[in-house]
């Protein structure tokens, strides 16, 4: 026998078959129907002329000598189909059981490479199934196998072959031919990805294929309609399904560039069209979509490029993928995991009395993450929609399936329309864009909610500290003292107070005191870089700063926080005299420009959250808020003022101490907190130290509430196991400093895939719009933009950017909308996902981060010439990355040094990399993909290596959790400027306590964050046979 080479498409087949766990996943089956006797015998023998004369279904591959692999046509031999009945059984149907013979796993040394099963269903009723190896054959073979079969059986009569399948893989199989250039230039410089689609779930490490399907069809008019389009436009059946698919893609995803596969069948001539084998190059076919196109024009691109792959379409696609260099992965194709093919009619026939239909099998492996067929019956279109079941639902692929029909609907009523002003019917069942308007409490404000409380709880604790408890008539009276102390300086509404405090009871009387008195609270926090406070101080023009201490000279009237000054205010009773839409609050956020940009929030905003909070999550005054955020972020406002309504109180936790997971979990036992917040990825963190100490801690707790960054699934899952029995509940809530929270999600006990951010509150309107603000439809993502009451007035002192982002809501005539940057998508369940930011700015930590500041900022320094900062990410741990140039050898710390004064110290990068010169797109642009991919080295000035055990060892935790080479950390590192964190210092100690089996407190690593002192401690601690004390006098 002759030995054959693989062809460049049975190749990768062939390997991918090795693996036994994907054995089954080129297992092709068609199905055919028959209706009619049927004689078993002859119907054999008709199997046997077609085994005779097709030699693809005799060949054999086996390895060599050297351990290659080749195929041999094997020697016709005799083939007995089998034959079974079928007999129904309550809970499943026909095509199930049909898919249930596809389970066996074909070897491709041993075994035949394919089955044939007749299967009696009835009376005069078979079935017809061939189950055929996808490596010797192709979507033609199956017609082919039943054309040829059925001609037999019915007596006609068939022509001989000219060509066998060995003179194609000796003899006619073509050389390499040219075209590299081509294809090359079709991808080098793209940006795109394999599926811009948003998943799901995230794919997993080993891919299994699993796969499921979904039919539809057109309905006959509609076949007939745009068959008679394509004509006349002089466009075929491939070219016309295929664009709409394009469309479909790129509608869904805003891609610009979109690669979607398809099988060319390289059978050069009619002889080769008789043939049975694998026949097809998988092509991959890139368009760029330009959404201003009419669809006329996109179909008239469609079919120029398709015409120009398909005359290049021998290029074999794994030499493309070798020559572009693509990165292969495990559980992602390359280049595209969204593929078309249009599949010739399928074979059907009617002789005497024997009826065949073919059958269209239900799929249960998913070779591509999305994969249309479509079937051309003559007198209607059909299509199969075959999907990755392991990151779609079958609700995603219905809404999919759903919008292809309704561009087919769009490009025979309105072809002459732009690509832009394609759009898909909103199901008003899922996308409700508010819950029922709620009417607040006629036109109360804060002040006057306060005021009520303060009288109804007079006795009760209001504040709590470790060392003093203050009741509500406490509050009540030095509050009255701030407000009468403010107004005999002429504060009036709308005018800003701002407070530099720490957290303690002086900051929540100074803020209650501020709203008694009509003005506006705007927090600092005094952790904060001087120059940063005085340029945010005068860009508000804040008309007196409240402290609780003299940090730095300033022309703003001070006003200190003190006992003395206090108690010498006269004071009287106070007037309410604000009113709904009057400014409440000021919060700093960063800004893109090294800006940073003040958000002003008005009364209405504050009163609806709460009461809508109340009402959802009712508290009564037992509860106990804890005050931990850091006091320039909004969710401390929240923290200082809600639980006044019902009389609960609020303690504090000390500066400093929000870091720490150990002191929080004994505060919140101490302090009998029952109400908490906490940013999802430092609430991550403390599950897991929860989980290894004292689980106990969420019997008392009642809501946990997380917002600030994405709450990750993980997150959710890991709570409901150590939550189990306790009636704690978790809640997502959404919003960003512009509206205050403006939807929620109250995760459920059970395991779940995904968070997302639920629903809007009351009175609040959720959009999601594409860039032509068109609103959008369920699974289509695009931008969230909110309106309603709780939308800040604007940024302070900033109309233009006011503008920009605050505009008049087309929706909703006489209202504002504010757009929020954040990416998002209405799930068919009615629920909302939150997906990124579309522009730069970034959370890390709950912080958020324009990383055009960092930027700004760093360009201060005359020698800095260009600066980029990016986000990195590894083990799920995000990081900022600064890239710059300059003509000087930078000092990296006098960099760091000059930042942590013009800058907040969460915005500081962990790594700064000096460079040559900046990479460049083609349209001259810093390329910050091209940088996202570059490698940090990070270098000792003076380095020195490990000198015992307890230091290597050590080394070998910060590399892990710092993602570098310990090799390349040195004994007087210091953890925080290679990198580390807050997060990732707890993360240190955990790790340090295992290994060594030592208790060391979490403020000595702080303050003492070289691996030189730490080792020493730790071996201290390991003679001594003792623990480091935690009462160590540490500032931090």
């Amino acid at each position: 026998m002759n030995a054959y080479p693989l062809t460049s498409s049975q190749l990768p087949i062939w390997l991918l078959s090795q693996n036994e766990r994907l054995s089954l996943v080129y297992n092709n089956i068609v199905a055919y129907d028959m209706f009619g006797e049927v004689d078993y015998d002859r119907f054999s023998v008709s199997i046997n002329v077609l085994l005779k004369r097709q030699e693809a279904l005799r060949t054999a591959f086996i390895k060599n000598r050297e351990g290659g692999i080749e195929q041999y046509i094997l020697p016709y031999f005799f083939y007995k189909p089998e034959l079974i009945s079928y007999e129904e059984k309550e809970g499943t149907n026909l095509s199930d059981w049909i898919n249930t013979l596809n389970d066996t796993a074909i070897n491709l040394e041993t075994d035949n490479l394919f089955r044939f099963i007749l299967i009696k269903v009835e009376a005069k009723r078979f079935i017809f199934v061939a189950i055929v190896h996808h490596i010797i054959s192709d979507g033609w073979s199956f017609n082919l196998i039943a054309k040829e079969i059925f001609q037999h059986y019915n007596g006609l009569e068939q022509s001989d072959l000219l060509l066998n399948y060995s003179d194609y893989l000796g003899g006619v199989y073509p050389v390499i031919p040219s075209g590299e250039d081509f294809w090359l230039k079709q991808f080098l410089d793209k940006n795109y990805e394999a599926n811009p689609i948003r998943l799901d779930r995230v794919r997993a490490q080993d891919r299994t294929y699993a796969g499921n399907s979904v039919n539809f069809e057109l309905t006959a008019q509609q076949s007939v309609e745009l068959k008679t389009w394509l004509f006349k436009n002089k466009l075929s059946l491939f070219i016309g399904l295929v664009g709409i698919y394009y469309l479909l893609i790129h509608k869904m995803s805003n891609a610009g560039f979109v690669v979607i596969g398809a099988p060319f069948d390289q059978r050069a001539n009619e002889d080769q069209r008789n043939l049975l084998g694998m026949f097809v190059n998988t092509v991959a076919m890139p368009i760029e979509i330009d959404h201003q196109l009419t669809i006329n024009q996109f179909f008239k691109l469609v079919k120029d490029k398709v015409i120009d792959f398909y005359n290049h379409q021998t290029y074999p696609f794994n030499e493309l993928v070798s020559k572009l260099k693509v990165e292969r992965k495990v559980n992602e194709n390359p280049l595209f995991e969204i593929m078309f093919a249009l599949q010739d009619k399928q074979f059907e026939d009617e002789v005497d009395d024997l009826q065949v239909k073919w059958l269209l099998c239900k799929k249960k492996v998913a070779h591509f993450e999305l994969f249309l067929q479509a079937f051309d019956l003559g007198n209607q279109l059909k299509f199969e929609m075959i999907y990755d079941k392991s990151i779609y639902d079958l609700s995603t692929i219905n809404k999919i399936t759903q919008y292809y029909k309704e561009i087919v609907s769009t490009v025979l009523e309105n072809p002459n329309s732009k690509i832009a002003e394609i759009k898909f019917r909103i199901d008003q069942s899922i996308v409700k864009y508010d819950q029922e308007d709620v009417l607040i409490n006629g036109q109360i404000t804060l002040a006057e909610l306060l005021e009520k409380s303060y009288a109804a709880n007079l006795t009760r604790i209001a504040i709590r500290t470790d060392t003093k408890c203050f009741s509500y008539g406490e509050l009540e009276a030095k509050s009255c003292q701030i407000a009468n102390l403010l107004l005999s300086k002429g504060v009036k509404p709308n005018d800003i107070v701002a407070v530099i405090c720490k957290r303690s009871p002086e900051l929540i009387f100074a803020a209650h005191g501020i709203i008694r008195a009509g003005a506006a609270y705007m927090p600092l926090d005094p952790s904060l870089p001087e120059k940063w406070i005085k340029n945010v101080l005068k860009a508000s023009g804040a008309k007196i700063l409240m402290a609780d201490k003299h940090y730095f000279e300033s022309d703003i009237d001070l006003v200190l926080l003190s006992e003395d000054i206090l108690n010498s205010v006269v004071v009287s009773p106070l007037k309410l005299i604000n009113k709904i839409d009057d400014l409440i609050y000021v919060i700093y956020t960063s800004g893109s420009t090294g800006d940073p940009k003040g958000v002003m929030i008005e009364h209405k905003a504050i009163i609806n959250r709460d009461l809508w909070l109340h009402e959802k999550y009712p508290i009564q005054h037992q509860d106990v808020m804890i005050l931990k955020t850091p006091i320039m972020f909004d969710v401390s406002v929240w923290e200082i003022f809600w639980w006044v309504k019902t009389g609960s109180s609020v303690y504090i936790l000390e500066d400093g101490l929000e870091k720490d997971p150990e002191q929080i979990m004994i505060k919140i036992k101490g302090g009998e907190v029952t109400i908490i917040h906490f940013v999802p990825s430092f609430l991550d963190l403390f599950i897991s130290y929860v989980k290894k100490s004292d689980q106990t801690l969420f019997d008392k707790l009642k809501y946990i509430y997380s917002s600030g960054e994405a709450l990750l699934a993980n997150t959710v899952n890991d709570f409901n196991d150590i939550t189990l029995g306790t009636k704690v509940r978790l809640i997502n809530l959404y919003g960003p400093a512009e509206t205050i929270e403006v939807s929620y999600y109250t995760c459920p006990k059970e395991k779940i895939s995904r968070v997302p951010i639920g629903k809007p509150i009351d009175n609040f309107k959720i959009y999601i719009v594409d860039h032509h603000m068109q609103l959008l439809p369920a699974c289509i993502e695009g931008e969230l933009c909110v309106s309603g009451i709780g939308v800040a007035r604007g940024y302070l002192n900033k109309i233009e950017l006011t503008r920009e982002k605050f505009i008049d809501n087309p929706f909703e005539e006489g209202t504002r909308l504010y757009k929020t940057g954040d990416l998002a998508r209405w799930l068919p369940d009615g629920n909302i996902e939150y997906l990124g930011r579309i522009d730069e700015q970034v959370k890390i930590r709950g912080n958020r981060i324009e990383l055009g500041q960092i930027e700004n900022s760093l360009l201060d320094l005359a020698y800095v010439k260009e600066a980029a900062a990016l986000v990195k990410e590894k083990n799920g741990e995000k990081y900022l990355v600064c890239y710059f140039t300059s003509e000087l050898i930078c000092d990296i710390d006098e960099i760091r040094a000059y930042l942590e004064e013009s800058i907040p110290e969460y915005m500081i990068p962990s790594f700064f990399a000096q460079i040559d010169e900046m990479p460049r797109t083609n349209s001259g642009k810093i390329s910050k993909k091209i940088l996202g991919k570059k490698e940090l080295t990070v270098s000792s000035e003076s380095y020195y290596e490990p000198t015992n055990e307890v230091e290597r060892q050590l080394t070998i935790i910060w590399a892990t959790l710092l993602n570098i080479e310990s090799g390349h950390i040195s004994m007087s590192d210091n953890f925080f400027r290679l990198g580390g964190n807050s997060i990732l210092l707890v993360k240190m100690r955990s790790m340090v306590e295992k290994k060594f089996d030592v208790d060391i407190a979490h403020v000595f690593l702080y303050s003492n964050s070289s691996v030189k002192k730490i080792a020493e401690k730790i071996e201290q601690l390991i003679n001594d046979g003792r623990n480091v004390n935690d009462n160590i006098g540490i500032t931090i």
